[in-house]
This record gives C-alpha cells, sequence and structure tokens, in this order.
C-alpha cells in the first residue's frame, strides 16, 4: 500500500483505531500535527512515484490525480 499524506500539513498518516465507540475500525492520525481522526477528504494517497491522490474542494471537482511537483506542502 503507497504512502499517505495530511493535506495540511504534509504529515504521514497512519491508520490507528478511535479512543471511542465509533462506526468505523480506523481512522487516520498525522504523526507531524497528531491530528485525529482524519476525514478521507483531508488525506493524500501516493498512486506511484509521481502521482498522488486528493480531494479537490476548491471546485467541487472531486477527487483528482496530481504530479507530486505540483504540491506546495512537503511531503514527509
Amino acid at each position: 500500500m503507497g504512502k499517505k499524506w495530511h493535506v495540511n500539513c504534509g504529515g504521514i498518516v497512519k491508520y490507528q483505531k478511535p479512543m471511542f465507540n465509533a462506526h468505523f475500525g480506523q481512522a487516520g492520525f498525522c504523526t507531524k500535527c497528531e491530528t485525529f481522526p482524519l476525514l478521507q477528504e483531508e488525506i493524500m494517497f501516493e498512486i506511484d512515484d509521481q502521482n498522488i491522490e486528493l480531494f479537490d474542494d476548491n471546485k467541487n471537482s472531486g477527487w483528482k490525480i496530481i504530479n507530486k511537483n505540483q504540491l506546495e506542502e512537503k511531503l514527509m
């Protein structure tokens, strides 16, 4: 499985069990800023060495694939 990063800070995202009863088994946790739980839309997913998939909420266009070089954030 590819790497995952937090959209807001570029930190690595790991999945962990929620600390409370929830309707989901695991949620994203940012290892840099420690935000938890992260929504799927707040996570960038690695497709391959050059591309990632992320949610584009500015244009309401949904999920898109872009080149990592186009990102303003520095990925860890």
